[in-house]
């Protein structure tokens, strides 16, 4: 298993989820000679899970409230939505360099000799779409589970890949997701349905109460 997800994903240890891949990588620097870099940056409304340490790293309020008091040295950064842009009036790629100026000023003001990581998700869509992940193979040494590695989970993700290989899933994606990313954006035309966002197939669509105001519906 361990093998076939390298070959497929170089570079990334595994893990059980992305909350055990966060809790494993925010303390890394701590058991790697490097015990001042304890601060951990995210964005906010970026959802990383909610263990121990990955709720401080979590940007929902409402998954983090729970879990108070959290443990110190996490802050959060602006999200990258542009229906709902921190920095309003900018393009795209304006907002972009106003978003990584954000963080490096951010970076430099709480020190970088004690930032030990910056969590990402590569798409963002106010909870996860994709996980972000660090590459670390020490942390294999500093992070476990239990069943971590139990042969029939990995019996069952090989299976799984192997699924994925023969139908081409990735492949079809490819083809596929730009398509299905024009029919959601036909749905702009609708009043209520004011965005949508993602790539491939990992899309969303943002529905307001009022499309002048932005106002969500109540939970």
């Amino acid at each position: 298993m361990a093998s076939r997800t390298s070959t497929a994903r170089p570079g990334c240890s595994s893990a059980r989820g992305g909350r055990d891949r966060t809790e494993a990588g925010a303390p890394v620097h701590r058991v790697t000679g490097q015990p001042g870099r304890y601060k951990v940056t995210s964005r906010a409304t970026a959802s990383h899970g909610v263990t121990l340490g990955a709720p401080a790293i979590t940007g929902l309020p409402a998954l983090r409230e729970p879990f108070e008091p959290l443990p110190s040295g996490f802050f959060e950064v602006p999200n990258t939505n542009q229906y709902r842009p921190a920095f309003p009036g900018l393009s795209g790629e304006q907002l972009t360099d106003a978003l990584v100026a954000t963080l490096g000023q951010t970076i430099l003001t709480e020190g970088p000799e004690a930032v030990a990581a910056v969590f990402m998700e590569p798409i963002q869509n106010g909870d996860r779409l994709i996980e972000p992940f660090l590459a670390d193979e020490s942390l294999a040494f500093a992070h476990g589970i239990t069943f971590g590695g139990h042969p029939v989970s990995c019996a069952v993700g090989l299976a799984n890949l192997g699924v994925t290989e023969r139908e081409h899933v990735v492949e079809n994606v490819a083809v596929n997701g730009p398509y299905f990313g024009e029919l959601l954006a036909g749905l702009r035309g609708i009043p209520i349905m004011r965005d949508t966002r993602g790539d491939g197939c990992f899309r969303a669509i943002e529905i307001v109460r009022d499309p002048e105001t932005k106002e969500r519906f109540s939970p």
